[in-house]
């Protein structure tokens, strides 16, 4: 029996996984931050998953890959909650954390984002750039929308499901597929 993964990977005989290149969109979309002028990235992010550790990696790398030093104070777990994202923001804001930007690992905590700009008055993208992941409905859904990377679910399922198509037909088939991100502007991000 064939075992298909969706945005994770795993090795071994008959395992098949399409994935989105999660680690490639952080980092590019770091990068833009930094070419945008941000200096103070906050990244959030709710899980050590497969991909939730690539994102942390794409980040990263974007940091050190421009000779900035990774501050792990910068680096913040959140549940999947706007009201608790945007929390969690005010209390970093409360205890003097200075960023210009956060960087997130879905939508809803890039939606609590915007509510805590609301909240203490930063102008979004003047004072605070924001970005979320997924390019879900919540990305549409915020004033301003949100600059979001897209990671193509539908693809990635139509990939998988002809994936098994073709296992199931004797084909050839990789094991392994990536699937580029596009990081889809809005109102959140200066570039």
């Amino acid at each position: 029996i064939p075992i298909m993964l969706v945005n994770g990977y795993l090795e071994g005989e008959n395992i098949y996984s399409t994935l989105c290149d999660d680690r490639l969109a952080t980092h590019r979309a770091t990068s833009q931050l930094l070419q945008s002028g941000c200096q103070d990235i906050l990244y959030l992010f709710t899980s050590y998953s497969y991909s939730g550790s690539c994102k942390m990696k794409g980040y990263r790398d974007a940091l050190l890959g421009r000779g900035l030093s990774v501050r792990e104070d910068y680096i913040h777990q959140c549940p999947k909650d706007v009201l608790k994202a945007r929390a969690l923001l005010l209390s970093l804001h409360e205890a003097g954390l200075h960023f210009d930007a956060v960087l997130t690992s879905d939508d809803t905590l890039a939606v609590g984002a915007v509510k805590y700009a609301h909240a203490t008055g930063r102008r979004i993208p003047d004072d605070l750039s924001i970005i979320g992941y997924n390019n879900s409905s919540y990305a549409v859904c915020t004033d301003p929308e949100l600059t979001s990377i897209d990671s193509k679910v539908e693809a990635l399922c139509n990939t998988t499901i002809n994936t098994l198509m073709g296992v199931f037909n004797g084909g050839n088939v990789p094991m392994r597929t990536t699937i580029a991100a596009d990081l889809i502007k809005r109102a959140t991000t200066k570039f």
